[in-house]
């Protein structure tokens, strides 16, 4: 077994009861939960079937929703610890001190998002509490239409106590910022002119008819991207993302099947396999996955 230090990525929960006006609909429908014992088992077998158990240390980083939602998340957290591993949450903290409390000696790095009805007293514990440990934090303060400077000075404070703290912009579920922003609030968080307008946007350059579409690319040209075909790879291994109900995958490309965590006969994969695809175009998986290029 290699010498690797694998990435686990679970998408723990796909709900949260906080209600934020801003969170996307996908993320309030889908609690999914399973029984502590059935994580407890997949945890298990992540970390020590097969050649698995060979593995110095992992790293694990839950997502939500919210994962701390789950009555007996730190039972997990404790479970993982029996082993050397790195433990990443990303959460708002909870409501109050027990929601955080509970876990935060089990977690090795907190990535907040720090919402406007929060009680700061709960972030300021977290952020002594990490510091002292000489443990990371992330602070996620999202913007809020109206508010942008006010918000921004918040960023401010964080940063002058030495916290790595980042303006969030809020999106809709398209990938653009949310309709309630008005041009002046877009204007302060980008930092321009509060009065800028956009310019008028240029007119169309006409197209020869006899010219190729420019958009269409021919799939079988070789795009420069590096060729694995055969070799072999760890992906599932090396990295292995888990979604709310338990589809599991090594790679954007999912050349390995890695199938549901929660199926009674479920292994995870221990060694590597033979890359199936002809071209890695995939800067997440080529920056991620291992290719023994011997």
């Amino acid at each position: 077994m290699c010498m690797i230090i694998p990435k686990i990525i679970w998408n723990f929960s796909g709900s949260c009861n906080n209600d934020c006006w801003y969170c996307h609909s996908t993320f309030r429908n889908y609690p999914y939960y399973k029984t502590t014992e059935e994580y407890l088992h997949v945890i298990d077998l992540i970390q020590n079937h097969g050649q698995r158990s060979l593995i110095p240390k992992m790293n694990w980083k839950f997502k939500g929703g919210e994962p701390l939602q789950f009555t007996n998340f730190n039972i997990l957290l404790k479970q993982i610890k029996t082993k050397d591993s790195h433990i990443t949450i990303e959460t708002s903290g909870g409501n109050s001190w027990f929601d955080i409390l509970e876990v935060s000696g089990n977690v090795d790095e907190l990535i907040l998002t720090h919402h406007y009805w929060q009680n700061e007293t709960v972030l300021d514990y977290l952020i002594d509490f990490m510091q002292e440990q000489d443990k990371k934090i992330k602070v996620f303060v999202p913007m809020l239409p109206d508010k942008i400077n006010e918000c921004r000075a918040i960023v401010q404070g964080l940063k002058d106590r030495g916290v790595e703290a980042i303006e969030q912009l809020l999106l809709n579920e398209q990938g653009g910022s949310i309709e309630k922003y008005s041009l002046r609030d877009l204007n302060i968080y980008y930092r321009r002119p509060e009065d800028w307008t956009p310019p008028p946007p240029a007119p169309p350059v006409p197209r020869d008819p006899n010219l190729p579409d420019p958009v269409w690319v021919d799939p079988r040209i070789d795009d420069g991207a590096p060729v694995y075909t055969g070799k072999p790879c760890w992906a599932g291994v090396d990295y292995m993302h888990i979604d709310v109900k338990g589809w599991a995958r090594g790679s954007d490309c999912n050349g390995r099947n890695l199938g549901n965590v929660f199926e009674p006969e479920w292994l995870p994969p221990d060694s590597s396999f033979a890359c199936p695809m002809m071209f890695c175009r995939s800067n997440n998986d080529k920056r991620n996955i291992r290719i023994n290029q011997n």
